[in-house]
């Protein structure tokens, strides 16, 4: 009698508040670095092409190219400090500083060039900014004369891959290889790393008000979450993500953003991490992986090298509502009591399915055959995805 009460519960939990995943348009331009500027601007890099681009997502239906800055050898990441873009490029080992105050006639106002390593991240202090190359340094720059940037200092930091970069008062924050280095800044120009904490990571994110460090992990699944109101003693707070994760991790209000790069059947996902535990709060389909993401507030966009994309998280609902427009498909028997669930649909298209856990992992996805899902080592409530001619269909199954 308590375990079905409980999985009553969670069952309930699910319909409760539930938020939806809506695509709202996109369009096919090489995009695979995304930083939102600001208003509906959000700027890309095209890699190994071109350099930065501004574009008016104002409309998703009609995404268009407002301007655009070049870089020598093109744009392999992006950040943004007020108006200020910084586009790094690791085939001319470039760093170029832009105003894109005017967005319709952005300029570019100076250049670091012949670094020596891939530029990687930038994160911006005062008159200074750090800038990580991917051979275990960070340069200190000064930036108090924009046109002529300087490099005053490089530091190692003992690390085989330095990526992105995050400050935060007087710690700046490094993703790598060998985990996010925590390095004291007090003194600008002369860092000092304090710690390290996990293994590999590739993006950081900061929530000021809450004291909280993202990450997306690097060559593992989905990010951490770090406390960082104490820097000397900064603790795990939750793990979360579902696949094989892209660069990217978008934060707003209590949520993580983020896509996978599977090969195939790829999905951008929201999660919830308002308790101790991630929850999924909806994934979608991708065409292809996902190369970065960031996020405006509920809207948020998703670049690869083939398409830029822009999605909503949809205000709170309930889930049933987006069922009843589906009543030809029927699940069962669900309860199942062997793990076997069968799928009553009126569709002669291809269907692919996901099935995610509580924790908002994915447990089990593919084409479906035979109109029928296995999970016979499973029990628990599961949320089951099929995606169609019909859209997308969300079912919520139990296995005891």
């Amino acid at each position: 009698m308590k375990k079905v009460l409980s999985l009553a519960c969670l069952y309930l939990s699910f319909q409760v508040n539930a938020q939806y995943i809506q695509f709202l348009g996109d369009t096919t331009n090489n995009a695979p670095y995304v930083k939102y500027l600001y208003d509906d601007y959000v700027l890309v890099g095209t890699g190994f092409s071109s350099g930065t681009r501004a574009l008016n997502c104002s409309d998703p239906n009609n995404i268009t190219d407002v301007s655009s800055v070049s870089v020598n050898g093109g744009t392999d990441f992006i950040q943004v400090s007020d108006s200020i873009v910084y586009s790094g490029s690791w085939m001319s080992h470039t760093l170029s500083i832009s105003d894109f105050t005017n967005i319709n006639a952005p300029i570019t106002l100076g250049n670091l060039t012949n670094l020596n390593g891939l530029p990687c991240g930038v994160a911006v202090n005062g008159d200074y900014f750090y800038l990580s190359l991917a051979n275990d340094s960070i340069y200190v720059v000064d930036q108090s004369n924009l046109s002529t940037p300087n490099i005053i200092n490089k530091v190692y930091i003992g690390a085989s891959y330095c990526r992105e970069l995050a400050i935060h008062d007087t710690i700046l924050y490094a993703a790598t290889a060998n985990g996010v280095k925590v390095i004291d800044v007090s003194d600008p120009i002369n860092p000092s790393v304090v710690t390290s904490l996990g293994s590999d990571y590739y993006e950081i994110n900061i929530d000021t008000l809450t004291d909280r460090l993202f990450s997306s992990k690097g060559n593992s699944s989905g990010f951490d979450v770090f406390d960082i109101s104490v820097p000397s003693n900064i603790n795990l707070l939750l793990s979360g993500g579902i696949g094989l994760t892209g660069r990217g991790v978008g934060y707003y209000d209590n949520k993580i953003f983020q896509g996978t790069q599977n090969g195939s059947n790829n999905v951008v996902a929201v999660y919830d991490i308002s308790s101790t535990t991630s929850v999924l709060i909806d994934s979608y389909p991708i065409s292809s992986g996902c190369s970065g993401i960031d996020v405006k507030d509920s809207i948020f966009y998703s670049g690869d090298y083939s398409r830029f994309s822009v999605f909503n998280l949809s205000a709170t609902g309930n889930a049933n509502t987006i069922e009843s427009y589906f009543p030809a498909i029927k699940v069962f028997p669900n309860p199942s009591h062997n793990g076997i669930i069968k799928i009553e649909i009126k569709n002669e298209g291809a269907i692919f399915y996901e099935v995610i856990n509580e924790s908002g992992e994915l447990i089990s996805s593919g084409n479906l055959e035979n109109n029928q899902i296995s999970l016979d080592n499973y029990h628990g409530l599961f949320i089951l995805k099929l995606f169609g001619e019909f859209g997308l269909v969300t079912k919520r199954i139990i296995i005891d």
